[in-house]
């Protein structure tokens, strides 16, 4: 190797590497697979049968040159296109109609709840004010007019409220 070029000499050895790697082959993609003919090849007297190679890439066609097939087609993908519009367009408004009602349902239904809360805060008032009156009215009969301090304002308290 003393006789070639240094690009020759890397060259070379870089292609060496690249076989002893495996990261090179000589097979090519589209030769991968069973060979076409049997190993080793048969005697005249045998009959061979050849299959076909395995799946193919498929590639897009091109549209048919038939302007009036392109013509329904076109047509059916536009109905296609409006009848999934249309039913998008329902599931949309289902939709909004279904979350409507069940926003109103629970505006409602809390309704409900404050008016019985309020209900019963007004039912506790009354009663605690209807106790007030009754006691205040209880306590009127019960003053004595002779424990009364003129000069503080104030009632000494009762006997029987004393401990």
């Amino acid at each position: 190797m003393k006789h070639l070029p240094l690009s020759a000499r890397t060259l070379v050895l870089g292609g060496l590497a690249l076989l002893a790697s495996g990261c090179a082959t000589t097979e090519g993609p589209y030769r991968a697979g069973p060979p076409g003919y049997p190993y080793p090849y048969p005697g005249p007297s045998e009959s061979v049968i050849i299959h076909s190679p395995g799946v193919q890439p498929v590639y897009p066609v091109y549209p048919a040159p038939d302007w009036r097939q392109n013509e329904r087609e076109r047509e059916r993908w536009e109905r296609e296109r409006r009848d999934r519009e249309r039913w998008d367009r329902d599931q949309r408004e289902r939709q909004a109609r279904e979350r409507d009602a069940r926003a109103r349902d629970q505006r409602e239904r809390e309704a409900r709840e404050r008016q019985q809360r309020e209900q019963e805060a007004r039912r506790e008032q009354e009663m605690r004010e209807r106790e007030r009156r009754e006691r205040e009215r209880q306590n009127a009969n019960r003053r004595d007019y002779d424990r009364y301090n003129p000069r503080s304002g104030q009632w000494m308290p009762r006997s029987e409220d004393m401990p």
